[in-house]
């Protein structure tokens, strides 16, 4: 009969792990979704947009001033706004950040029933394509 094999025992010690890999996983999870959000009061601007967690939401409700915030851009990130409020909605970047190579911290408008795709290629913007109002 032939010997078990079992793997190596963990072998004790310091190591450097800083976590990053495990932290943006779980910062933006690849199959997200958030559905029936009400945007927020766009009156504050950013500030008073509603925070886009989720890689896939559905903007239902809103009035045409108010807004929606994306998440500090970092390369990789995607985020899918459908926006079927009955509005166009204003859509921000976070504090600091571009859409669309446009200035910092300026919003853009997305038109009623309409889907945009922002992805982030580069730290500070966000590109797309945006159905504008």
């Amino acid at each position: 009969m032939a010997a078990a094999l079992y793997p190596t025992p963990f072998v004790q010690g310091f190591r450097e792990h800083t976590g990053d890999a495990l932290n943006s996983n779980f910062a933006d999870p690849q199959e997200s979704s958030q559905d029936a959000i009400t945007a927020g009061l766009s009156a504050g601007g950013q500030a008073g947009a509603y925070p886009l967690t989720a890689k896939l939401n559905r903007v239902s409700s809103a009035n045409s001033t108010d807004g929606v915030r994306l998440p500090a851009s970092k390369p990789g990130l995607v985020r899918f706004i459908w926006n079927n409020s009955g509005n166009s909605i204003r859509v921000f970047p976070a504090t600091g950040d571009a859409i669309n190579g446009g200035s910092p911290n300026a919003s853009v408008n997305v038109a009623n029933n309409n889907l945009s795709i922002l992805i982030c290629t580069a730290f500070g913007n966000w590109y797309g394509a945006l159905a504008l109002a």
